[in-house]
This record gives structure tokens, sequence and C-alpha cells, in this order.
């Protein structure tokens, strides 16, 4: 098994492991990446994206790409064939020249196969399940209560989102997400700088879809220039939107914010047509986990986030 710099392949060699990726995409998450693919070919073929192939008998049977941030190495993607593949391919990013400047490592994948969560953990990485859940929304089928107001009498009024409402977004993510483990994977250290990219993120890149302003709410707190709750949706394929962060402010917690927050961008949604509707969930979050599924929402495929400190370097001797 060889491994090579993805960066040296053309561009008709990569391709076809991108279109695969997509197809699985599109296929297991109704999500149309086409856009996110095409991004990340013009950074590995202009040799800004690093990243490795692995090779056996010149047929490429594994792939990943990575980038540094802050003090984190992000793996992008981790595709092989085999466990054996995985772990040669994490080898190879642990201890790549752009690997070193970091003090941990990160990734949060839709995994290919079944044997991917225990390669991460044979390779240390502490692992955290995100469970994708879906909703038809084409009708109601029979389920009217859904879209209620649950709002349980409060009085808070739900207004569209406008782009000044950013930096309070970002403010009521790190508010209500602070001390959160599962919101390592949005804010590794839980700095307003990383919830402020996370925001800009989702709302002026495909990252995580297409923002739906329309379908984009929040709540705004009385008498001061604070959210009491936001919701941003994305549109991922033609028929599929996607709730890409729902958050509650902990002083307004316990009135069905949340609850109204999501029947909203639903309504929305349905009026644009929408048939669908996805989000993603911790595992460990039972609560929010309760809510989904009363508001009619099912299980799907499982994410991975996985998080390790890196291997500690021998200073080289002068």
């Amino acid at each position: 098994m060889s491994c090579d710099d993805w960066r040296n392949l053309s561009t008709q060699e990569v391709a076809p492991l991108l279109e695969a990726e997509r197809a699985r995409w599109l296929t297991g998450l109704s999500w149309e990446t086409q856009t996110t693919w095409a991004t990340v070919e013009e950074a590995r073929a202009g040799g800004r994206l690093p990243g490795f192939v692995l090779r056996e008998h010149g047929r490429i049977t594994g792939w990943t790409f990575y980038l540094l941030r802050g003090n984190m190495v992000q793996i992008g993607a981790l595709a092989a064939e085999e466990a054996r593949g995985v772990r040669r391919l994490i080898d190879e990013v642990l201890d790549a020249p752009e690997a070193s400047r970091a003090d941990r490592a990160s990734l949060f994948v839709f995994p290919s196969n079944a044997s991917l969560a225990t390669a991460l953990t044979r390779r240390r990485f502490v692992m955290r399940d995100h469970e994708y859940l879906t909703r038809d929304i084409a009708c109601q089928s029979g389920r009217g209560d859904l879209d209620r107001d649950a709002a349980g009498g409060s009085s808070l009024a739900v207004r569209p989102f406008r782009e000044t409402d950013e930096t309070r977004i970002v403010r009521l993510l790190a508010e209500a997400y602070r001390d959160v483990p599962s919101a390592e994977c949005f804010a590794p250290n839980g700095r307003l700088e990383e919830w402020a990219w996370y925001v800009r993120q989702l709302l002026r890149t495909s990252a995580c879809g297409t923002l739906v302003p329309d379908a984009t709410f929040v709540i705004e707190e009385p008498e001061c220039d604070a959210l009491a709750g936001a919701v941003l949706t994305t549109d991922i394929s033609d028929a599929t939107a996607h709730i890409a962060q729902i958050v509650v402010s902990p002083r307004a917690q316990g009135v069905g914010l949340g609850t109204r927050l999501l029947d909203t961008a639903i309504a929305r949604l349905r009026s644009r047509g929408g048939r669908r509707v996805t989000l993603m969930v911790s595992d460990d979050n039972t609560r929010a986990k309760a809510i989904y599924a009363k508001r009619g929402f099912t299980a799907g495929p499982t994410f991975l986030y996985g998080t390790r400190p890196m291997p500690r370097r021998l200073a080289r001797a002068s």
C-alpha cells in the first residue's frame, strides 16, 4: 500500500473520487454537495488543500484531505475501503508538516463504512455520534398538531432574520453552548471568534447548504440588544431543506421557544413547496431528540465527530 500527496494527482484521477462521494451523500442524505466538491477540487488543484490518496496495485483505495485552523488540524473527508487504510491515512495526516503546528486533530464525517469508528478509536480519537434526522413535510399526513404555535404562553414574537442579527447570533450561540461538550465540533475552544467563523460558514458559504433567508428566524429578548432564540435554515437539495442550527438562550428555555422556531421554519418551507427537512442532533442530547421525535422526525444515518491530541514530536537536533 503506497500513499501519495493528492495535490500531485490530475483532475481526471480525482474526479471519480469526488463524484462517488457526491453520489453517496445524495443517496444516503438527500444532500447535494456538488458545489462543495467543486470548491474542494479548486483548492486541491491550486495546491492550497493538502491530502493523501492510498494506492494498491495502482488503484486508489482511499483518500483524505485536511486543513489547519487555529490550533487544530481538521480532517475534511476520510474514505477507505478497509480499516487499515483508514489508519494509514490518519497516520499520514498526523505526521504531515502542516499538522506539526496543531495540538489537536478533529473530524466530522459521514462514515463510508462500519469500520471507520473502530479504526479511529484505535488511533485514540474520542468519538461522539450525531444522528441525522428526517421529516417529510410535503403534507400534514394527518398530524395537524405538529406545527401549531408551541410557545407555551410566551409573548415573544418570531421575526425574519436580518443581516444585522449575525453578531447577536454569535453571542447567543456562545452563551447557549458554554460548557456543552457536544458543541466542540462547532467551536472547539468555545471562543467567540470560533462561533463567529461557524456562523459565517452557515450564512455565507455552502458548507452546510445554501441559506434560506425567508425560512430563517429569530426571537428578540425584550428591552435588550440580545436574542432569545434563532433558527438557521439552508437548502441542501431541490427537495430537501436542513435546519442547520436552532438555539435558545438559557434565560428563555422551558417555554417552548425552540419548538416554536422549528415549527415556524417548517411552515415556511412547506409554503415554498418543500418536501423534506433534515437536521442533526448529538446522540447524547436526549431532550432534543425527544422533542424532534414528537415533531415527526425519524432517525437516519449517523455522523461521527472525533477529536484527539496530536502526538508529541521530538525536537530535531541542531
